[in-house]
């Protein structure tokens, strides 16, 4: 449900940490140098809520949408929003910026600045934004410190479930804030606390270290915590088995996931996600293992029976990325293709269906070329981001959560709305393509480019044909043909660049003359 990692400073340069698209985080592990074990390309950080999204700008800036009855949304509303807004600086003036990640609770939304900073706004009747108070806030407020003293600093990564909120700090350490009914604050009470308070150790003792990635429940009340050496450790709410275990005991401290078969422990672990009452982890080889609540088939080993220990899913090879809804499951393949399972109640597995999958099933629309890195769920949705930015969404949509404009439930990806920077001008192209060549049927042309701003670009070819395109003419030459004679060419560019939207010019038309 939430945004679980940031720019790393120290853990990055100690090695331990890297960072996805959607704040994901991974250890970096000693693994097989190959596509299932390998970070995807950094892409635009997000976060999702249970009926709400949020994503950071390549200008550092934050664009929110969806529900917004508790002022999640950051733009000194309560008004819901079916396409993204800005969301605004602290004094409700201008916007907030210099953000590198993003993280939600289930109301509540968490920006992490580059110097490490927290804001909070949104839902707080638990304490969640963290501010020593239970004031709801509709304008972001700094994340105070532990005590209550001072700030909360040198943040890392930041996620969160169901009224609570957890961070993990540069030097390994977990801290968290809000409810703590069922010991998820994992501070060794069930105490609720507007303040951070720091994450036991094993059985008590002393305090949970050597943390790179974090990840806090979609809708639910437990945590579940990757430590540097592939181990994997929960605390909170157990009643369906979510904390790994082999029992139904829940706990205010970290305890360790078991090994399939309750054999050992879960280890070689280099991702983790979390939904409602059941947990995941992505191993370096690429497989998938879930354990927990199994009643929607959220566990995706073809069953419906749920387990108290980590099962494997069926079908998934060599995948890249993970991410929990609050009853569903999502993961990007090495091709990166995307698969769903789970509850479908609201079209969230994206299969043009509503009907609950208890394996996985293949994202409709989302092909290799959609570029996915990163997925995540809300309550009923679910999102995606590709290397350029590129957001997608998919299922419920009565909030408008899925960012479309609308507020129609989809049952296949769409792509959220105005989600270019502010400030930052679409791309313009300065010097117009141009065609160089001899213009004569069995000649080659040659086009031009021309140059666009802001630099650098990635660029395409269109050849046109008295205006229209030539099939399969997409490179930067192009043979004339008999065809073409007295004909007049064009070639039409497209430049992309991650964060800004396309921009396209055509050429000046040449005449093409005859062979003699």
């Amino acid at each position: 449900m939430s945004s679980r990692a940031v720019r790393t400073r120290s853990l990055v340069r100690a090695g331990l940490v890297g960072t996805l698209a959607g704040g994901l985080s991974v250890a970096l592990l000693a693994a097989p140098a190959d596509a299932a074990s390998t970070p995807p390309p950094a892409a635009r950080p997000f976060a999702v809520g249970v009926y709400h999204t949020a994503a950071v700008l390549p200008d550092g800036t934050v664009r929110a949408w969806g529900e917004n009855d508790d002022g999640q949304l950051g733009d000194n509303t309560l008004t819901g929003r079916s396409a993204p807004v800005t969301v605004k600086a602290p004094n409700g003036s201008g916007a907030l910026t210099g953000i590198v990640a993003v993280g939600t609770a289930s109301r509540t939304t968490f920006a992490v600045h580059r110097d490490g900073r927290v804001f909070g706004w949104g839902e707080n009747n638990e304490g969640q934004v963290g501010d020593g108070t239970r004031t709801k806030r509709r304008l972001p407020v700094t994340v105070t410190g532990p005590g209550g003293t001072g700030l909360l600093r040198d943040i890392v990564a930041i996620s969160g479930g169901y009224e609570f909120a957890v961070a993990l700090r540069a030097d390994g350490t977990v801290w968290a804030w809000g409810d703590n009914a069922d010991g998820q604050l994992g501070d060794g009470t069930t105490t609720d606390s507007t303040v951070p308070v720091q994450v036991k150790g094993p059985g008590g003792v002393g305090h949970l270290t050597r943390v790179v990635a974090i990840a806090g429940a979609v809708d639910g009340y437990h945590v579940v915590a990757l430590r540097a050496d592939g181990t994997v450790w929960a605390w909170g709410d157990n009643t369906e088995g979510q904390l790994g275990a082999g029992d139904m005991a829940s706990s205010s401290v970290p305890v360790q996931v078991k090994g399939a078969a309750g054999t050992g422990y879960l280890t070689g672990v280099v991702e983790v996600a979390a939904g409602e009452s059941f947990s995941m982890g992505r191993r370096a080889d690429g497989s998938v293992w879930t354990w927990g609540h199994n009643g929607n088939g959220q566990l995706g080993d073809g069953t419906r029976i749920g387990s108290l220990v980590p099962v494997r899913v069926n079908g998934l090879a060599r995948a890249t990325a993970i991410g929990a809804g609050t009853r569903h499951a999502l993961a990007v393949l090495a091709d990166r293709t995307v698969r769903a399972w789970g509850n479908n109640g609201d079209g969230q597995l994206g299969d043009g269906s509503s009907d609950d999958a208890v394996a996985p099933v293949r994202v409709r629309g989302l092909n290799a070329r959609a570029g996915v890195v990163a997925v995540n769920g809300g309550r009923r949705h679910s999102v995606s981001v590709a290397a350029d930015g590129t957001i997608r969404s998919w299922g419920e949509n009565y909030e408008g959560q899925l960012g479309d404009g609308t507020e129609y439930d989809s049952t296949a990806p769409v792509a959220a709305r105005d989600l270019d920077p502010a400030g930052l001008p679409a791309l313009r192209v300065m010097t117009r393509p141009k065609i160089t060549g001899k213009k004569k049927v069995g000649k080659r042309l040659t086009a031009f480019a021309g140059t666009w701003r802001p630099a650098p670009v990635t660029v395409r070819y269109q050849w046109l044909r008295a205006g229209k395109p030539i099939p399969k003419a997409t490179k930067s030459t192009y043979k004339l043909k008999v065809k073409d004679a007295r004909k007049k060419l064009a070639v039409r560019v497209s430049a992309t660049r991650p964060g800004y939207p396309a921009g396209t010019a055509t050429s000046a038309a040449v005449k093409v003359k005859p062979r003699r």
